[in-house]
């Protein structure tokens, strides 16, 4: 704290490294089915000197169960993790205006793992590919988080009103990325490709609310929010959803102020919009080519060659949005011996994302994010408690 409290500051920061060692857990089974009567040790150099079921060739059989000590102890996979989380908490009291705050928020969480694999050639559980030896990584996730918002809050007693009014802004930004890698054997031969990717989101909201109260009777609270999410299109990236609330204390009205049945009652109403795009890909409104499986390539000059094909999209993706309207009621009984509440809903759901089954076109392939459903709930919610006072 400095200058009388008027700055405030808190600040964290924790870092890790995760240094992990991973089983083979095809022991697991291997361990739960394999004959207990056969020795674990053949006596051998061959497999590492772990016994084994062979063929005639000396080759381990197709489909046998392994040695499950085999399988763990010629099996080394570690990885390597290191993480850094921090965030720094900012509130400002204005020196010459108390009634108004200012706050500031900045985080950052950064990731970074990396590892490598190694089983020997003689192994079983790799002997048709002379074992496995290679390293992958790095792979990094980020994100960054900022806030910043005002805040004034005043109690006007000459006009009997509170203003709680607050103004912000918010900046969040997701990254996650890993490095095209190939799966080597012990011979340096590439036995496996795994593709690279490169995610990113980022979400930017202004926002701004409004809470009054007059007399300890009345209330409004209003809100509206401007988001943007990197996931759609730039011409449907903006949404608004505001929100208004109206509140009514009849309790504290003359003609029910020293009532001696009811001792609460509240008459309350609202409306509101929210937007949702959380759950899908980041890139979904983009043509975006993939490189083909294994397999799945074009015969060139009579060798298969791996190809691109453009994955489905939808241009227009936009905002799934909710609409909702309540209508309830609070009430108290006999000093709240007896409470309760009554409430009416509706709510409206359109341009819901979905990913139904698509049949790939040709030259496209794969599922699609869509705004491809509506749905209505409406209903009536009713709440009765008892208290008894007199324990």
């Amino acid at each position: 704290s400095f200058f009388k409290d008027h700055l405030k500051l808190n600040i964290n920061a924790k870092g890790s490294i995760n240094n992990n060692t991973f089983g083979n857990t095809d022991a697991i089974w291997a361990a739960a089915t394999m004959n207990p009567t056969i020795p674990v040790y053949s006596g051998l150099d061959t497999f590492g000197g772990y016994t084994e079921a062979t063929d005639n060739t000396g080759a381990p059989v197709n489909g046998a169960v392994m040695n499950p000590v085999g399988l763990i102890k010629m099996n080394d996979s570690q990885s390597n993790v290191r993480r850094f989380i921090g965030n720094v908490d900012a509130d400002y009291r204005v020196h010459f205006f108390p009634d108004l705050k200012l706050h500031a928020t900045l985080g950052y969480d950064y990731a970074q793992g990396k590892g490598s694999v190694y089983v020997p050639a003689e192994a079983a559980q790799n002997y048709n590919t002379s074992g496995l030896d290679y390293s992958y990584g790095p792979e990094k996730k980020e994100n960054r988080l900022l806030t910043l918002y005002a805040n004034y809050n005043k109690l006007v007693e000459s006009i009997k009103s509170s203003f709680d009014v607050t103004a912000g802004y918010d900046y969040q930004y997701w990254k996650s990325t890993t490095p095209l890698y190939s799966e080597m054997n012990t011979l340096g031969e590439i036995q496996k490709t795994s593709k690279a990717s490169d995610e990113r989101h980022v979400l930017l909201s202004y926002y701004g609310r409004l809470n009054y109260s007059f007399n300890s009777r009345y209330m409004l609270t209003t809100t509206v929010r401007r988001d943007a999410t990197s996931r759609f299109a730039k011409n449907v990236r903006w949404g608004t959803f505001p929100s208004v609330a109206l509140g009514w204390r009849v309790t504290e009205e003359s003609f029910l102020k020293d009532n001696k049945v009811i001792s609460t009652l509240k008459v309350r109403a609202s409306y509101g919009v929210t937007g949702q795009q959380d759950g899908i890909g980041n890139y979904n409104y983009l043509p975006i080519y993939t490189i083909s499986q294994s397999g799945a390539g074009s015969l060139i000059g009579g060798t298969p060659t791996p190809t691109y094909r453009p994955k489905a999209y939808v241009p227009n993706l936009k905002w799934e949005t909710t609409t909702q309207t309540n209508i309830g009621l609070d009430f108290g009984l006999f000093n709240q011996s007896l409470y309760g509440s009554a409430e009416y809903y509706m709510k409206k759901t359109k341009d819901i994302l979905v990913k139904p089954p698509y049949l790939a076109a040709i030259g496209e392939g794969g599922n699609r994010w869509i705004n491809g459903a509506s749905m209505e709930n409406w209903g009536l919610e009713f709440n009765l408690g008892y208290r008894n006072k007199t324990r």
